[in-house]
């Protein structure tokens, strides 16, 4: 499936919509929006999958994390309850944390993408606090392996559902 002109067509209409006229894909066929100082959303489609991925930094992984800080990461991926149905990964070689978000390129309107960026702009500002609690809380000594000790806003293993709702804020989740 050739999604690269239904792709060109949805970005110059969110550009129309953004107030951004000029909006295209660079020379790396990725484009990157800027949401303030501290979301830089990377759009790129992807023609082998038929889909478009958004991604951004959430931050960067001590060397030495301590379990919590990966038990963290990998209760939020759970169900995608507690990152809004986007994905939290990481890159060895630059130990940064992204955020990551897959779209289905078939039936993709530019009112959707724009909710959907929305609702991903919002859950990675929620990360970028919640990591900088984290590795703050993480870095108070907690050598145990289970989650940061603190003021109970930290998912550990033993978390429902419910908790993860309760934490990033019903507006985050999809049904």
């Amino acid at each position: 499936m050739n999604i690269e002109p239904a792709l060109d067509s949805l970005l110059q209409s969110i550009g129309r919509l953004l107030g951004l006229p000029d909006l295209a894909w660079d020379e790396q066929h990725s484009c990157t929006l800027s949401f303030g100082d501290d979301v830089h959303l990377t759009l790129y489609p992807d023609e082998e999958q038929a889909d478009l991925t958004m991604y951004t930094l959430v931050g960067e992984l001590p060397a030495q994390a301590p379990l919590a800080v990966w038990s963290e990461l990998m209760a939020a991926n759970l169900f995608g309850k507690g990152t809004g149905g986007a994905t939290l990964g990481y890159e060895p070689d630059s130990q940064w944390v992204y955020l990551s978000r897959r779209l289905p390129a078939e039936g993709l309107t530019a009112q959707r993408w724009l909710g959907e960026m929305k609702a991903f702009v919002g859950a990675c500002r929620q990360w970028q606090s919640r990591w900088s609690q984290l590795l703050a809380q993480a870095g108070k000594g907690s050598d145990s392996g289970g989650a940061p000790q603190g003021d109970g806003s930290f998912v550990n293993s033993a978390a429902t559902p419910a908790d993860f709702r309760e934490g990033i804020g019903a507006d985050m989740l999809r049904a």
